[in-house]
């Protein structure tokens, strides 16, 4: 399957999940989250800070709701980022949406101080290419702050379920890739100093699992 058809159906499928999505993957305690955000991404209230693949903004609308007052948000689906749109507004907050894949994000090199994103890595079908996009628009010094849940052994995500079936993508590297093959292919992509760190506290409305861990590395 060639790059624009994987695509297409990528954003299908979330287009099609988007009126759900909050129902089933809402997170607990959003004040703890906003909490181990900003220690994440650091103390300074006028970092600009992107959130890729930033789905229906939950991400993005804490970070703005602990005072963040540079954040960007993109999405390859126009659906979920309407919820995002229509959550930033009820709750007041200032967050540009922007339309933009992973692998050919929308700005220029180095504009932000922070690039996060959530339960992204166990998608790509390219991490090393995505990676190296996110250090492109990372300044000197910015930070990354990959978010996803991890089990003892690494990530481990089913290949056989709908996500597979119906993106017709049946690579995904990380989907059962331990924390040190993750680390080294941001090694690769040329971050420093990646660590992980576990969000102690943090887990969704739908389960009580603590399996939240941050990828944190400097450009």
């Amino acid at each position: 399957m060639d790059y624009q058809s994987a695509v297409f159906k990528i954003r299908k499928y979330w287009n099609d999940s988007a009126q759900t999505y909050d129902e089933r993957h809402d997170l607990y305690d959003e004040n703890h989250w906003q909490n181990v955000l900003s220690g994440l991404v650091g103390s300074n209230k006028e970092a600009t800070i992107l959130d890729v693949a930033t789905g229906t903004g939950l991400i993005a609308n804490y970070l703005a709701s602990a005072g963040y007052e540079n954040v960007v948000g993109v999405d390859i689906s126009e659906k979920m980022m309407a919820h995002a749109i229509r959550k930033s507004q009820k709750r007041g907050n200032d967050i540009e949406f922007l339309y933009g894949d992973t692998l050919d994000l929308p700005f220029e090199d180095e504009v932000f101080d922070v690039v996060i994103n959530s339960r992204l890595l166990w998608t790509l079908s390219d991490p090393l290419a995505a990676m190296k996009e996110w250090y492109r628009v990372l300044r000197p010094g910015g930070t990354i702050v990959a978010i996803n849940e991890l089990e003892e052994s690494g990530i481990q995500v089913n290949l056989d379920g709908e996500y597979s079936e119906k993106t017709g993508i049946n690579e995904f590297p990380f989907a059962q890739a331990s924390q040190e093959e993750i680390l080294d292919v941001f090694e690769q992509a040329g971050f420093k100093k990646t660590v992980v760190r576990h969000m102690k506290g943090c887990h969704m409305k739908t389960s009580n699992s603590e399996n939240w861990f941050a990828f944190i590395g400097k450009k």
